[in-house]
């Protein structure tokens, strides 16, 4: 029953990209730079990697926040030409570790965006600019 139930799935999951003319990873659709950019770093902050992998163009193994860390962010569109576009983020991380008190890290990052059809997705090597942002937390 269980097989059935998931051989199904897979069916219709493979039908409506078939119907649909859509790439897989591109089935979110969102009118904005920014939009994409908060959405990837919500699904990020709420601990939701596959949700955030649907945004990217070639999807990737990304670590995950958990919920609550990232704060007081800013998303600021630095250019668009409507093929590609650039957001800058800033913002910070905080939490509170049992074992090392309290950490601090201030991001400060851009993202990559290019328009696929009609859907805006981060490049995969804005990625880096995450992870470099990432590296020295202060406690």
């Amino acid at each position: 029953m269980i097989k059935k139930r998931i051989i199904s799935t897979i069916l219709f999951f493979i039908v409506f990209v078939l119907i649909s003319g859509c790439n897989p990873g591109q089935l979110v659709t969102f009118s904005s730079p920014v939009k994409v950019t908060k959405k990837f770093m919500g699904a990020l902050n709420s601990n939701k990697p596959a949700k955030a992998l649907d945004l990217i163009c070639e999807s990737m193994v990304i670590p995950s926040l958990s919920k609550d860390y990232l704060k007081n962010l800013n998303y600021e569109e630095i250019s668009n030409d409507g093929v590609l576009a650039t957001v800058h983020v800033t913002g910070e991380i905080r939490l509170e570790n049992e074992d090392l008190g309290a950490l601090k890290k201030n991001l400060d990052f851009t993202f990559l965006l290019e328009k696929n059809g009609n859907d805006w997705c981060i490049q995969r090597n804005s990625l880096t600019n995450i992870i470099n942002s990432l590296i020295d937390i202060t406690y």
